[in-house]
C-alpha cells in the first residue's frame, strides 16, 4: 500500500511522496508512523486499502495534507482545519512566543487578534496565560467557524464576526496580533499549488504591500491602550521595506523586530505612543 501511494503521488509530481504517503496510510488506518514501520510487510484489508487510495487520490490533486487529516499541530496544540481558513505555519508562532513575552508583565491581559482565521493564535496564547480575556475578530464566516471550533473550549476567549473597522468600539485592549494577507500578487504566483488551489486567497493576497498594516493600525489607534502593543507578523515585500514601519503611523513607534529561524525578518512589534482619538 505504501509503495503504491508514494508511486501515485510521484507520478503526479508531489515533492516528498513518500512522507505523504506514510502520512496518510497511518491517518486511514488509524495507527502510529512508529507502528506502520514496524510492520511494514502486513497487508491491509480491501476497505482500508480504498479508503487509502481515496486519500491518494485527494493528494496527487494537491489538495494540503492537512486538510485531508483536518489536524495541523501548532505551538503548543493541535487545530482542526479545513477548506475555508488558511493553514497555521510555524512561522506565525515567533508572533505567539513574543505576545506571550509582553503579556507576562501584565496582571490580567486583554488581548485582540484581527483576523484570526482558524484561531490558532488565540488557542496558543490563551492555553499558556491562566488569566486574560482573550478577542478573536474575522471577517471570513467561513474561518470564523474554523475559530469556533478549535476555541469552543475556551472560556476567556470571545470570537467576533466583523472586519478593522471595530475598532472604533473597541477600547483598552493591552495587546494586538495581526497576520493579515501580506503575499502580492507576483508572490502568489510562485507558491506551490496546494496553497494557490486550496487555500483561501482572502487570507493570503494583499492589494498593496502595507495595505492591512495600515488598516490595523487604524483599528489599534483607538483599540489599545496607551503604551499598548500590536504584533504584526510580515512577509518578505514587507521585510525588504521595514522601515516604512517607523512612519507609517504618528502614534505608534518600533519597539522591536524578531527574524524567524531562517534569518528572515518575521515580526514588527510595534507601541502605542499616543492618540488623538480616544482617552487614555
Amino acid at each position: 500500500a505504501l509503495l503504491f501511494g508514494s508511486q501515485k503521488l510521484k507520478e503526479a509530481g508531489l515533492k516528498k511522496p513518500l512522507r505523504d504517503a506514510r502520512i496518510l496510510l497511518c491517518f486511514s488506518l488509524k495507527i502510529e508512523k512508529c507502528e506502520m514501520m514496524a510492520n511494514l510487510e502486513r497487508k491491509i484489508g480491501n476497505d482500508s486499502f480504498a479508503k487509502f487510495r481515496k486519500l491518494i487520490g485527494r493528494r496527487a490533486n494537491f489538495e494540503p495534507i492537512q486538510y485531508i487529516t483536518g489536524l495541523q499541530p501548532f505551538y503548543n496544540t493541535f487545530l482542526e482545519v479545513g477548506k475555508g481558513c488558511l493553514i497555521p505555519r510555524a512561522e506565525t508562532e515567533f508572533l505567539v512566543e513574543e505576545a506571550l513575552t509582553i503579556a507576562s508583565g501584565i496582571k490580567f491581559p486583554k488581548i485582540a487578534d484581527l483576523g484570526c482565521g482558524s484561531g490558532a493564535i488565540l488557542k496558543a496564547i490563551s492555553e499558556e496565560l491562566k488569566k486574560g480575556i482573550f478577542i478573536g475578530i474575522e471577517k471570513s464566516r467561513r474561518s470564523l467557524l474554523w475559530a469556533c471550533k478549535n476555541l469552543k473550549e475556551c472560556s476567556k476567549c470571545k470570537l467576533i464576526l466583523g472586519d478593522y473597522e471595530l475598532g472604533a468600539f473597541m477600547k483598552n485592549i493591552d495587546i494586538i496580533v495581526c497576520n493579515p494577507p501580506y503575499i502580492t500578487e507576483e508572490e502568489f504566483e510562485k507558491l506551490p499549488q496546494e496553497i494557490r488551489l486550496f487555500e483561501p486567497k482572502s487570507s493570503l493576497l494583499t492589494k498593496e504591500v502595507f495595505y492591512f498594516y495600515e488598516m490595523a493600525l487604524n483599528f489599534a489607534q483607538n483599540a489599545l491602550k496607551k503604551s499598548g502593543f500590536i504584533l504584526f507578523e510580515i512577509g518578505a515585500e514587507q521585510a525588504k521595506r521595514n522601515a516604512h514601519f517607523n512612519r507609517i503611523s504618528p502614534y505608534f513607534e518600533v519597539h522591536k523586530k524578531i527574524k524567524d529561524y531562517g534569518g528572515k525578518l518575521r515580526v514588527v512589534v510595534l507601541k502605542k505612543i499616543s492618540s488623538n482619538l480616544s482617552k487614555d
